[in-house]
């Protein structure tokens, strides 16, 4: 199983007045640059079998841009095993559920990205820091959980959209 985790991208900045509940949109800046990474994320990988996100806006979001660039709009599935805070435990039984899928996106927040990368490689800690729309590439030969994943590639938000430019 190849397994995407991505954070989301640029967010509106925190307001606990506008914003009551974090949950943010994502700034005209971070679609921007989130369509320009996901045409990069879809150059690279084949196809997606399905887009797993976090419910808050801002997951959602950037879930649905990278959706839209594989045409995988009806693959997507919003759980709330990726809120902010959620247990990466949790993460991985749900995905040893599903080992019928190959390529597994999870759409979601830092630090919790961060320690899922962690947990999936065998570590009780943060193994890749999670710039806003970065995507993290790891192999699991077997099932999650039981079987220790490798980093293939972590590449952030800038690279992808270099990746995704047409060559002149």
């Amino acid at each position: 199983m190849d397994l995407f985790l991505v954070r989301h991208a640029i967010a509106v900045e925190q307001d606990a007045e506008e914003y009551p509940n974090d949950d943010r949109p994502l700034t005209d800046a971070g679609v921007r640059k989130m369509t320009e990474a996901a045409r990069g994320i879809a150059r690279m990988i084949p196809d997606l079998d399905v887009i797993f996100t976090s419910p808050l806006i801002r997951a959602k979001h950037t879930a649905e841009i990278v959706a839209r660039a594989f045409g995988c709009e009806k693959r997507m599935e919003v759980t709330g095993l990726l809120a902010p805070g959620g247990w990466a435990n949790s993460v991985i039984a749900h995905l040893a559920a599903r080992q019928d899928e190959d390529r597994v996106m999870l759409v979601g927040h830092e630090p919790d990205m961060g320690l899922l990368a962690g947990a999936l490689v065998g570590a009780e800690h943060s193994v890749a820091e999670f710039k806003k729309g970065s995507v993290c590439c790891i192999r699991v030969d077997g099932v999650p959980g039981e079987t220790r994943g490798v980093i293939r590639w972590h590449l952030s938000a800038k690279w992808l959209k270099r990746m995704g430019e047409s060559p002149d």
